[in-house]
């Protein structure tokens, strides 16, 4: 998540002096395409960066962008991230780069921390180069940086700068950029501690300010030679001595600014002299990171009833200049400067050590109180208040599920000690649920027998309640494979209890759903699946994982468009909550995304799948980013981008690696690299690949009892063993690969899973054509041909018969031409066959058939839109009535365009008035 407040340049101080000279030396017109501001801490880098910003603000020139960073930001993938916002922070919407180039960013961003710095960095200096107005970004704290992929993408950067951006770099020392090289080249303005030091003339203006007249010339003498022109140094100086003006030579003698502690010394000087309540409200209110005059009563006095007082402490802080930031334009809410606050917490350890456990406890308090538990965690964990983490994540877990941000729920988990388990049932119920979503099922075991402990004691003390026991015991062993014993104890404990709570009655079923799918019988999953989804839409829950499956089991029935309404429906409800940081949505966007390519819908289906991959920021699951990049792998293959498909496969497969991922996506990723293997014709992986599986089908394995897996890497078997067999004219592979297909359409057909035996069949149909090519009406053939397209056509498949155009498309010419009566006989609309052959030729695009009627018989959904288009009714106003978003309507207005071969919205509906539908 982008923090927003480090997008913003901190405010100027009352107490400034203009750094004319400074400005002056390096212009406002044509900056080098970096300037270094190098200098130990307090001299003033980012004050006069302000000032310097807003001399360019104010000429015109450039459009300026402010980032703060800090040691969180010591990652390739979120300093990029907020560089790229930065960026983008400082032009106005229609100076924007084009939505695809931003989502490609994206979507590069959400690599391995290498490729992010060989990929990422090009691409950004294209797109900002594509953009007319000139924007100076600057990086403030640079020190915090210490990664070095970071450092060299910089450098990388730096030398290739467009002219319409240039770098501002302020830092403590000097990073590792080729500082030397770009000297020489030109390409850098350097601003030292000798530039940034304070003039005599800046000092005298500093302290003329400071004390209403003129100072004396020993005064700004000894000040000068005492900090050395240090900023920081002077500005505290100026600060103790508002406070004791009558000592101010003797002060000013005793200053030694070479001294290492001076900020320190300083500091004990500004503090020693505060009133004892302002230093009392400084030290406590040092442990917050942001404070409002509530929260400040709350630490302060463990009372809110002293907001008042509070807020006069605070008004009295900002008058004194006493290192106080405001964070909004209201004044609601602040922080101390960095420093400040550092010597805050030191100055509370030192003299109350004791006190510093119940002022974090007053914190965590209040801000669970006020909804904001992620900040009660940070300040349970300071004071090691283990049992109010515990409560935090037992009482919010759960509302982090349902809004996508599984990365805030996990690393709670990782923060929370194993002892705190104990006793607490629910703990382990949400660890456990945050466990199995990242795929680090491994880790659950030990948990597991903590719940069965916790959940005995919860059992004895609540009287033989039920609890939620089964979901503990089951989601394991669903999600290991291991089904049928966990459908057998699901279904009994569902008998046994019919009045569980709501929530537990939808995972219930969802995992009965689940465990039915991975039995083989996808009726019965579509029954469970079906009654989850409508216990979640009858309670308003957000779980997008049973949507999820269900719809995935109605691809797999080769029910598509039903598929897609569900998907659609499920990204429409959590779209609805006005949510965009809803990380769960990547694996629905990812399906989603295979289904329109299934359907041929290639725009939309990338459209989707890059929004998957944007989703992934904030839900860091195994699962979720292995599905999003196989199925954008899968695309890049479609579309010929052999390369972009590598990288998308090899991120899929790294993080499989990192944890349990379901069979269906180890399958999903093993599948996409065979593609991309025979794409490349690299037959020395293909070998080995091949030998490794065909060995397991052809030795022992009961093909009559096949998984889905097996169906699909049966078919992937075979498609290498026909490529193979065109190769090398080997027609006895093609044998092989018929011997393997016949048990898995039969196992396809005894299950289900209409999706793997229509692709099955038109494999069977290309085998006996291939061994039988001149014999065009074959009836081995047609006999496989017109199974797999009577049941895929009239379900929206495209894309698998286009995919295999260059034998299929010559054989249904000759068969419409010789025998058209043929395929009605077969129930096959001869409409469908007409759309799939202009499909099939290059660059057309579909329109009527000869017939007259429509391309593709539509859908209800689509017959939905249509009545209310023929009312004259807006996308929007469509979308609110059909409970849609108006992107989704807006697709299904181009497919009845489409579907009526016509060219317009009003010409869609004059076609539509001729053929009675409206």
């Amino acid at each position: 998540m982008i923090l927003t407040t480090k997008l913003f340049p901190p405010p100027a101080p009352a107490l400034r002096v203009s750094r004319a000279a400074l400005l002056l030396n390096l212009g406002n017109r044509s900056l080098r395409p970096l300037t270094l501001l190098s200098a130990p801490a307090g001299f003033g880098k980012s004050t006069f960066l302000v000032e310097w910003i807003d001399s360019l603000r104010s000429a015109g020139f450039y459009d300026c962008a402010w980032l703060s960073l800090d040691a969180l930001d010591n990652t390739p993938g979120r300093f990029w991230s907020y560089f790229l916002e930065t960026w983008l922070s400082a032009l106005a919407p229609e100076c924007h780069p084009p939505e695809n180039d931003l989502l490609s960013l994206h979507r590069l961003l959400q690599a391995a921390d290498e490729q992010i710095s060989a990929n990422f960095v090009p691409l950004l200096i294209n797109v900002v180069a594509a953009v007319s107005r000139p924007v100076l970004l600057v990086l403030d704290d640079y020190h915090s940086i210490g990664d070095p992929e970071i450092h060299a993408a910089l450098s990388f950067l730096v030398e290739r700068l467009p002219v319409n951006l240039r770098l501002a770099i302020a830092t403590r020392f000097d990073p590792p950029l080729p500082v030397s090289r770009l000297r020489v080249r030109e390409l850098i303005h350097e601003v030292r501690a000798v530039d940034l030091r304070f003039s005599i003339e800046e000092m005298a203006s500093l302290l003329d300010k400071t004390f209403n007249r003129p100072a004396a010339e020993n005064e700004i003498s000894i000040l000068s030679e005492r900090t050395e022109g240090w900023a920081a140094g002077v500005k505290m100086a100026l600060l103790a001595l508002q406070q004791n003006p009558a000592a101010k030579t003797t002060f000013l003698q005793s200053i030694n600014g070479r001294n290492s502690y001076i900020l320190d010394y300083l500091s004990d000087e500004v503090l020693n002299n505060l009133p004892p309540d302002t230093l009392s409200f400084l030290i406590k209110t040092s442990i917050l990171d942001r404070f409002n005059e509530e929260l400040a009563a709350i630490v302060v006095y463990a009372d809110r009833s002293f907001n008042a007082q509070s807020r006069e402490i605070i008004r009295q802080i900002e008058q004194a200049n006493l290192f106080l930031i405001p964070l909004d334009q209201e004044r609601r809410w602040f922080r101390y400067h960095h420093l400040f606050a550092d010597l805050l917490r030191m100055r509370l350890l030192q003299e109350k050590p004791d006190l510093l456990t119940h002022l974090h406890q007053r914190a965590e308090f209040w801000f669970e109180e006020h909804g904001l538990p992620e900040e009660a965690m940070q300040h349970a964990v300071l004071a090691k208040d283990w049992a109010f983490a515990a409560f935090i994540v037992e009482k919010y877990a759960g509302d982090y599920f349902e809004n996508g941000q599984l990365a805030v729920v996990l690393n709670w988990v990782e923060i929370l000690p194993a002892e705190m388990l104990r006793g607490r049932p629910m703990l382990c119920i949400q660890i456990l649920w945050a466990l199995a979503h990242s795929g680090k099922t491994h880790r659950m075991q030990p948990i597991l027998q903590q719940a069965h402990t916790a959940l005995a004691l919860w059992r004895r003390q609540k009287q033989g309640q039920n609890t939620g026991e089964p979901v503990l015991l089951d989601q394991n062993q669903v999600l290991a494979g291991q089904s049928q014993p966990a459908l057998t104890h699901l279904l009994a404990f569902l008998h046994n209890n019919p009045q569980l709570q709501a929530r537990e009655l939808a995972w219930l079923h969802w995992l009965a759903g689940y465990a039915s799918r991975g039995c083989g019988d996808l009726p019965q999953a579509v029954f469970y699946l079906s009654e989850a989804l409508n216990i979640d839409r009858s309670n308003a829950f957000q779980l997008e994982d049973h949507a999820v499956d269900l719809g995935v089991v109605l691809h797999l029935s080769g029910r598509l468009e039903q598929a897609v309404w569900v998907f659609e429906e499920a990204l429409a409800n959590a779209l609805a909550t006005g949510r965009r940081d809803k990380g769960s949505l990547a694996r629905p966007e990812a399906y989603l995304a295979a289904l329109y390519l299934d359907l041929n819908r290639v725009e939309d289906a990338r459209l989707h799948a890059d929004k998957a991959i944007d989703y992934l920021r904030w839900w860091p699951g195994c699962n979720h980013i292995s599905t999003a990049h196989a199925v954008s792998a899968r695309l890049f293959l479609a579309a010929g981008a052999v390369d972009l498909a590598e990288t998308e496969i090899k991120i899929a497969a790294a993080e499989q690696h990192k944890g349990q991922v379901t069979p269906f996506v180890t399958t999903l990723i093993e599948t996409q690299q065979v593609a991309l293997w025979l794409v490349r014709d690299d037959w020395s992986s293909l070998t080995v690949w091949l030998k490794r599986h065909q060995t397991q089908y052809t030795t022992g394995l009961e093909l009559n009892n096949l998984s889905e897996y097996d169906e699909t890497r049966l078919i992937w078997i075979s498609r290498v063993l026909i490529q193979l067999a065109q190769r090398d004219g080997e027609s006895g592979l093609l044998s092989t690969a018929q011997q393997l297909l016949l048990p898995a359409a039969a196992s396809a057909e005894k299950n289900g899973r209409q999706h793997a035996a229509i692709e099955i069949y038109l494999l069977l149909a290309h085998i006996n054509h291939r061994l039988n090519p001149v014999d065009l009406d074959s009836p081995d053939v047609w006999l496989w041909l017109k199974r797999s397209l009577a049941a895929g056509l009239p379900n929206g498949y495209r894309r698998l018969y286009l995919e295999e155009s260059g034998w299929l498309a010559p054989l249904l010419r000759e068969r419409l031409q010789k025998q058209p009566d043929d395929l009605s006989a077969a129930g096959l609309d001869s409409s469908l066959i007409y759309e799939l052959l202009l499909l099939s030729a290059p660059g057309s695009s579909a329109t009527p058939s000869p017939a007259g009627g429509l391309v593709e018989d539509l859908t209800a959904r689509e017959r939905d839109v249509l009545t209310l288009l023929a009312g004259g009714l807006s996308n929007r106003e469509m979308a609110v009535k059909l409970v849609l978003s108006e992107g989704t309507v807006k697709t299904h207005v181009h497919n009845l365009i489409n579907k009526l071969g016509a060219s317009s919205r009003t010409a869609a509906l004059a076609r539509a008035r001729e053929l009675g539908l409206v």
